[in-house]
C-alpha cells in the first residue's frame, strides 16, 4: 500500500485500486475503486484539493433530496412568521413536492423535491421553473373563462359610469340608462383574458424565490457546492403599477365604509399601515397627542403585531410580517382626530381592546373587510383598488411630503431600499414640479437642498 498526505491506495486482487482518504473530521473514507493507479491519484488529488478549498463534500450526505432537505429546512426557521411559514410549506407541497406536468420542458412530471441535492442543476431548476409558467398561465386563463357572465344590467351600468353619466352604483337601473347603452351599440368592457396579465410569471418567481431560498441554506451548510437556482431574471415579478388615491378619494371611500370601519381607511392610508397591521392594533398601541389648547395635534401608533391568515387555520393575532415591522409611525392631526372620533366610539376602554372589531366583537377578518371596501372603493370609481393599495398611497404621500427614501423605508418597516421603492409612486404633477423648480434654478433662484417641495396636487395634510 502506498500513502499519500490526506489519503492511501491499495491494488485489489482484480487489478483495480482502491482509494482512501482523512476527511476534514479525521474519519477515514472509501472514495471509489479505480481502473488505473493514475485514475485512482487524480481522485485523491482532487479530493485534497477539494479539502484545502474547504469545497469538500462529504457523499454520505448527497442522498438527501430537495423535498427533505427543504421540510428539514423549515422545521428550523422558528424566526419565520406564522403566515410566511405557511406559505413556503404551501410552496413545497405545490411546487417542490408535486410533478412540473407541463410538456415540452424536460422529463415529464420532474419532480424538483425527489432529486438528491447534489444532482440538481441550473438546467434542471429552469425547466422546473418554466413547467410551473406554463401550468400557471393555463390555469389562470381557464379561471377567468369560467368567471360568470355580466348581466345586460350590470354592462349598461358599468358603460354609463365610464361615460361620466350620474348613475347609482347599485340599484335599479334607469330605462333611459339601458336605453342609451343599446342605442350606442350596446359596448362590452374588455376581456380580461384577452390582456397580458395571465402570464404565471409571478406564481413561478414565487416557487423560484422559495427553491433559491432553500438551496442557498443547503450551500452554506456545505451540502452543495454552488446554487443551482441560477436562473437570470426567475426571481423578478413586475408587478402592474398601482395609481395612488388622492386624500380627497380616501376621505370619500371612508365615508362610504361602516362608520366603525371608516377609521381604518384613514389610518392605512395616512399611515401606510398594511393590513394586517391596522386590524391588529389595540388601544395600548395608540397615543393620541395634543396641542397646548387641548386639541387632538397627532397620534403615534406602535406596530408590534397584526392580524394574520394563516393557510387552513382561523384569523389570529401574531408577530407582524418581519422583525424591521415593529416600527413606530406618526400621524398627520387630520387622521388622528378621525382614529381618536373612533376609539371613543367604537373601542372597548381597556387597554388590550381591538381598536377595529365588528359589531359582535370579532376579529375583523379579510373578508369582512372585503365585502365592505368593495363597495366603497366605486365611490371613487377604481374597482380595481385593493386595500394593500392605500399602503401605496401612504408611501406615495411621505415622499411628495418631502420623506427621503430612508424615512420611507422606516415608516413602511423595511429594511432594504429596494423593498421601499415598490411602493413609492411618481405622477405628472410631481414630474411638472420637478420642472418649474428646474426653471426656478435657470432664473437664479437658489436650491432648496434638503427641505420638503411644495405640495404639487394642493393636498391637504
Amino acid at each position: 500500500m502506498s500513502r499519500r498526505a490526506l489519503g492511501a491506495l491499495s491494488e485489489l486482487p482484480n487489478g483495480r485500486y482502491r482509494a482512501r482518504f482523512t476527511a476534514p473530521d479525521g474519519t477515514r473514507r472509501h472514495l471509489g475503486t479505480y481502473p488505473t493507479r493514475r485514475a485512482a491519484e487524480i481522485a485523491l488529488a482532487q479530493t485534497a484539493a477539494d479539502t484545502a478549498r474547504g469545497e469538500w463534500l462529504d457523499p454520505e450526505t448527497q442522498t438527501e433530496t430537495l423535498g427533505q432537505y427543504a421540510a428539514r429546512y423549515l422545521d428550523r426557521r422558528h424566526d419565520l412568521a406564522p403566515a410566511t411559514m405557511a406559505n413556503y410549506r404551501d410552496h413545497l407541497a405545490r411546487f417542490v413536492n408535486q410533478p412540473a406536468s407541463a410538456t415540452g420542458y424536460g422529463p415529464k412530471g420532474l419532480i424538483l423535491g425527489e432529486q438528491p441535492l447534489g444532482k440538481i442543476t441550473v438546467s434542471m431548476i429552469a425547466d422546473w421553473h418554466a413547467a410551473i409558467i406554463t401550468d400557471a398561465k393555463k390555469r389562470i386563463a381557464k379561471r377567468q373563462r369560467s368567471k360568470p357572465t355580466a348581466t345586460p344590467a350590470q354592462l349598461a351600468r358599468a358603460w354609463a359610469i365610464s361615460q361620466g353619466m350620474a348613475v347609482a352604483k347599485t340599484g335599479r337601473l334607469s330605462p333611459a340608462v339601458f336605453a342609451a347603452w343599446q342605442t350606442a351599440g350596446a359596448p362590452l368592457p374588455p376581456d380580461p383574458a384577452a390582456t397580458p396579465t395571465a402570464t404565471g410569471r409571478t406564481t413561478g418567481a414565487h416557487a423560484y424565490r422559495f427553491a433559491r431560498l432553500v438551496l442557498g441554506a443547503a450551500k452554506r451548510e456545505g451540502l452543495i457546492r454552488a446554487n443551482p437556482a441560477d436562473v437570470p431574471g426567475a426571481g423578478a415579478t413586475h408587478p402592474t403599477e398601482r395609481t395612488p388615491i388622492t386624500p380627497a378619494q380616501v376621505a370619500a371611500i371612508a365615508a362610504n365604509m361602516p362608520a366603525r370601519y371608516a377609521a381604518a381607511i384613514t389610518l392605512a392610508a395616512w399611515g401606510a399601515l398594511r393590513a394586517g397591521e391596522v386590524f391588529g392594533l389595540e388601544r395600548r398601541h395608540v397615543t393620541i397627542t395634543h396641542d397646548p389648547f387641548g386639541q387632538v395635534a397627532g397620534a403615534v401608533i406602535r406596530v408590534e403585531q397584526a392580524l394574520t391568515h394563516v393557510i387552513g387555520q382561523p384569523a389570529q393575532i401574531g408577530p407582524p410580517k418581519t422583525r424591521g415591522s415593529r416600527r413606530t409611525v406618526h400621524l398627520p392631526a387630520t387622521a388622528a382626530r378621525e382614529l381618536a372620533d373612533h376609539l371613543n366610539r367604537f373601542t372597548a376602554p381597556h387597554p388590550g381592546a381591538l381598536v377595529f372589531t365588528t359589531e359582535s366583537g370579532e376579529l375583523v377578518t379579510n373578508a369582512t373587510r372585503q365585502q365592505f371596501f368593495g363597495k366603497a372603493r366605486l365611490a371613487v370609481d377604481r374597482p380595481d383598488l385593493r386595500f394593500h393599495d392605500l399602503r401605496h398611497t401612504g408611501a406615495t404621500l411621505a415622499t411628495m411630503a418631502g420623506a427621503g427614501i430612508k424615512d420611507v423605508m422606516r415608516r413602511l418597516g423595511h429594511t432594504t431600499p429596494r423593498a421601499a421603492l415598490i411602493y413609492q409612486h411618481t405622477t405628472d404633477d410631481t414630474d411638472r414640479l420637478v420642472a418649474a423648480k428646474l426653471e426656478a434654478l435657470a432664473n437664479g433662484a437658489p436650491p432648496t437642498v434638503g427641505q420638503p417641495w411644495a405640495n404639487p396636487m394642493g393636498w391637504a395634510a
